[in-house]
């Protein structure tokens, strides 16, 4: 009875042996396929040796990138200077340009000279003067030219306003009041040009 019992759990016991190693057997099976579609037919050595090169090459790779953005980040910190260096040159000869327009006109403030179109003109030669004179003497005589003519119609309009009743029997007075509006108008345009010309013909 004894020996029954033992040979049963021999025989359990190799049976279970039996399923871990078909298990095991399986198992390397499908390591074995993953293998063969990872690597093909290669060999460890060979997979080993791929893998340092093509570590390598990343390392070259990581190598290479990090020193061009040193590089990169090298030329921005000089643009960056550089910028802030004409930044400053320009904010020194904006001072420097204020200065001088400062002191050229505090200089002909002391000056003998009545203003600047003076000092100009005492830089030009005599021909360049005189012609500069002469252009000046005929666009005054233009402008005492229009300023007759509008004021002869001026006078004429105002004449035309007396002459001309405020309340008509022909025109309505919507009518009326647009044609005073137009009037008005004119005169305002008219009265504008006259004080334009005014100012022109005043000696500079």
């Amino acid at each position: 009875m004894k020996k029954k019992r033992y040979l049963a759990e021999k025989q359990a016991e190799l049976e279970a042996l039996l399923a871990k190693l078909s298990q095991q057997q399986h198992q390397q099976t499908q390591w074995q396929d993953q293998r063969q579609a990872l690597f093909g037919s290669q060999s460890v050595e060979q997979v080993l040796s791929e893998l340092d090169k093509h570590s390598q090459f990343l390392q070259t790779q990581i190598e290479q990138y990090t020193q061009e953005k040193n590089q990169l980040e090298n030329r921005l910190n000089q643009l960056i200077g550089q910028y802030q260096e004409n930044e400053k040159a320009l904010q020194r000869a904006i001072t420097q340009a204020q200065q001088a327009t400062e002191h050229y006109q505090h200089a002909l403030k002391e000056s003998l000279f009545a203003d600047e179109n003076d000092f100009l003109a005492s830089l030009l030669s005599v021909e360049e003067r005189t012609r500069l004179q002469e252009q000046q003497k005929q666009r005054l005589d233009k402008l005492l030219q229009e300023k007759t003519r509008l004021e002869t119609q001026e006078k004429a309009y105002q004449q035309h306003l007396l002459q001309q009743p405020l309340l008509s029997t022909q025109c309505t007075a919507e009518q009326c009041n647009i044609h005073l509006d137009d009037l008005a108008k004119q005169h305002k345009a008219l009265q504008e040009t006259l004080f334009s010309l005014q100012i022109q013909l005043r000696p500079r």
